[in-house]
């Protein structure tokens, strides 16, 4: 037997040491020891792969190197075991491929994000995570909101607010504020809620976030 050594054959990827057995008639024949390759193995043994690299079968034109059951090697990056973040979403990436990093997991990071805090989320800056806060909502559910507003101390205010309001749009803002499911950003009703409480745009958004993070 003679140790040979295995590959993938469609990627090229080493797989480890095998062994190939004497042929017999062609030893006889050709007056020396030859041996049966197993299939995709080759005679030389690829050179010592450092952490992080596979050894692989080069390829030319699409196809592997192999001649004469010998193989061109070449080391190439390896991160399949490494965990990669989106830099995009914060989720965890699989790394299916070999090879740089840039070409098989781009817009990735090797640095775990922060985990969410209320009203908050992490985001690439380019280098590092940084924790910003969450876009507003464009719409929360009424309970929600009330319940934000009590957090806040502010709920009675805003009873007092919707009932001082008058005309038709008063009207529609008074039946919302008792029956609506849902209350949305930018409607006349918030909007009144904002200006009795003198509530700014930043500190609008600010409510929204909180009231989102109520239980419904």
């Amino acid at each position: 037997m003679s140790t040979v050594y295995s590959f993938d054959p469609t990627t090229g990827l080493y797989i480890g040491p095998t062994e190939a057995f004497i042929d017999p008639l062609e030893s006889v024949r050709k007056k020396d020891v030859q041996y049966l390759f197993p299939a995709y193995s080759v005679g030389n043994e690829p050179p010592t792969v450092p952490a992080g690299f596979v050894a692989r079968v080069k390829k030319a034109e699409g196809r592997l190197t192999v001649e004469n059951h010998e193989a061109e090697w070449e080391l190439v990056e390896d991160h399949r075991k490494d965990k990669r973040y989106s830099t995009e979403t914060g989720q965890l990436v699989e790394v299916k491929e070999v090879g740089p990093i840039s070409e098989v997991a781009p817009n990735t990071t090797d640095k775990e994000p922060p985990a969410p805090t209320p009203g908050k989320h992490a985001v690439w800056n380019g280098s590092d995570w940084v924790l910003e806060d969450l876009p507003p909502p464009d719409a929360v559910s009424l309970l929600q909101f009330r319940l934000a507003l009590h957090a806040d101390g502010q709920l009675t205010q805003a009873d007092q607010a919707v009932a001082a309001m008058t005309g038709v749009e008063g009207e529609v803002a008074q039946i919302e504020w008792e029956y609506a499911a849902t209350v949305y950003r930018d409607s006349p009703l918030v909007a009144a809620i904002a200006s009795a409480l003198h509530l700014d745009a930043a500190q609008l958004d600010q409510l929204f976030r909180a009231a989102a993070a109520l239980a419904q």
